[in-house]
């Protein structure tokens, strides 16, 4: 573990087969013996029986009143301050009976991984609009796929709509094949949700590169996902610092929200870059 703030990113969340929605605001390799997750069950709504194996999650309930039911106990009514406690294993489910969002935090020990999760109901795999917690497969690509290749021209596309040629600063196939750029992309099952890239600028610093997710895969947390996985590549590696260049438009303010709330502070120009009214420079310690 290391020294960190983890701003919170409201556009991280994303709704699971298990009928509740959830913002993972602490999982990572790098602090392997807990998770923090924030979930929300709309009202009238009644999760699905589960039960996680090897895991002891606790409940802490911040917002609403809710139905808990925990292995043999009966029926429990828990409201804000309430505190549920479910041994691995132990099957669960948790219902909305109020009137407004029931909101808690959901404590893991070790951190949640999705294969540890049963749906005891044994639920159909759910939809682009109800992603489940089916784990995302984060791969180093060699950039020939044809997925990743059509991703990359509705990156290019897009930055153009924006920003006026000499501000677009998104790299294309032959320039992300550079030895000093680590590219990685995303994938839950065969369909590729996202990508990004981290270039070694040298020994301590490295930028942030490519950060695209794939239209159809938006608000279901893989940039964030992606974003830890590169900030505990460059820890591994050693760097000091990363960087990162984005749009000054309104069109960007998703992604720089996702920076600040990752910990990057904005900053002057960094590398080979100059003062441009279309860029926003950001940069954090790692």
């Amino acid at each position: 573990m290391h020294e960190e703030i983890r701003r919170f990113a409201s556009e991280a969340e994303f709704h699971t087969a298990e009928l509740c929605w959830i913002n993972e605001l602490s999982n990572t390799a790098s602090d392997p013996q807990v998770s923090i997750a924030r979930a929300r069950v709309p009202a009238g709504v009644t999760t699905r029986w589960h039960r996680l194996t090897g895991i002891a999650e606790r409940y802490v309930i911040l917002q609403g009143a809710g139905r808990v039911e925990i292995g043999s106990l009966p029926p429990h009514d828990v409201g804000p301050g309430d505190v549920v406690l479910i041994p691995p294993g132990c099957r669960q489910r948790i219902a909305n009976s109020g009137t407004e969002e029931l909101v808690f935090l959901a404590l893991c020990t070790p951190r949640f991984r999705p294969q540890a999760y049963e749906d005891l109901e044994h639920a159909p795999r759910a939809t682009h609009d109800q992603p489940d917690r089916t784990p995302m497969e984060i791969r180093r690509d060699d950039l020939r796929g044809p997925e990743i290749a059509l991703l990359l021209q509705e990156h290019l596309r897009n930055m153009a709509l924006h920003s006026p040629p000499e501000s677009v600063h998104a790299l294309d196939l032959d320039r992300l094949r550079r030895p000093e750029i680590t590219f990685w992309t995303v994938w839950h099952g065969n369909g590729l949700m996202g990508c990004g890239a981290i270039k070694e600028l040298d020994a301590t610093h490295a930028e942030i590169k490519s950060m695209r997710t794939a239209a159809a895969h938006l608000r279901k947390g893989v940039a964030a996902r992606l974003m830890r996985h590169i900030l505990d590549e460059a820890r591994r590696r050693s760097y000091r610092r990363l960087s990162l260049e984005t749009g000054s438009a309104e069109a960007f303010a998703p992604a720089r929200s996702l920076y600040a709330s990752f910990g990057f502070e904005p900053c002057g120009p960094f590398a080979d870059y100059v003062e441009d009214p279309y860029s926003v420079f950001m940069t954090r310690l790692v």
